[in-house]
């Protein structure tokens, strides 16, 4: 039996109740984070910062983050806020682009933040690190699985989705649970998923539990596939 994994840099919506409900979690995470690391949080409103892709390829991603983190926010201030304080989110447009992130993240250390929601895109949000470690921030990562941002041991870059490795461990192992012989690998040749493909292909084959029958990375612009 062939079956065919396709990694596409996509993430679904956050439309369901559990989904919404994580969101949730993560914003509540990210302020109690800010809260411990950082001393401009101890005085005024708590600003919160969202860098998000508002523009650019992920656009539909991004607007999603930014409608569910200003309902996060709505609810945190009907009920009370922090400690009594309003929370404040001070969004940024990454555009979907490594480059533009780094402005974005510049723009929000400007603008006083205690921490960092962001972004989606493992190259985008490693365009920010540093920026965000060196003025002290809080950065909560929310679609960015790409191993090196963890290991670079920042002590204040958290995110919300598994890893790489994580990821392709489950890959693996939900395939041979399935039974599955014959696997094909499908990606667009992305960080994302370039990094999801080589992990799910590297347990499949130290485990041996399929044969891969063919690596391919799909071109965007014609549709053809190539391969890798």
């Amino acid at each position: 039996m062939l079956s065919a994994i396709v990694f596409r840099l996509f993430h679904h919506s956050f439309s369901s109740r559990e989904d919404s409900m994580k969101k949730r979690m993560s914003l509540v995470a990210v302020l109690a984070a800010a809260m411990l690391y950082s001393p401009s949080a101890l005085a005024g409103p708590i600003k919160i910062g969202l860098m998000a892709p508002i523009t650019g390829a992920f656009a539909s991603e991004g607007q999603d983050m930014q409608k569910i983190c200003e309902l996060m926010t709505e609810e945190l201030n009907k009920a009370g806020g922090i400690n009594g304080k309003e929370v404040r989110l001070v969004v940024e447009d990454d555009g979907s682009t490594p480059r533009s992130a780094a402005t974005a993240a510049s723009r929000l250390v400007a603008a006083d933040v205690c921490a960092a929601i962001g972004t989606y895109g493992s190259a985008i949000t490693e365009a920010s690190q540093d920026i965000y470690d060196e003025a002290g921030i809080v950065q909560i990562g929310t679609g960015s699985t790409s191993i090196r941002l963890t290991d670079k041991g920042m002590k204040r870059f958290f995110r919300t989705c598994p890893r790489d490795d994580e990821q392709g461990r489950v890959a693996q192992s939900t395939l041979e649970k399935l039974g599955f012989k014959k696997v094909a690998i499908l990606h667009d040749n992305s960080a994302y998923a370039k990094g999801l493909a080589d992990e799910a292909r590297q347990r499949i084959m130290d485990k041996k539990s399929a044969d891969i029958v063919f690596l391919t990375r799909w071109s965007r612009a014609n549709g053809i596939t190539r391969p890798s």
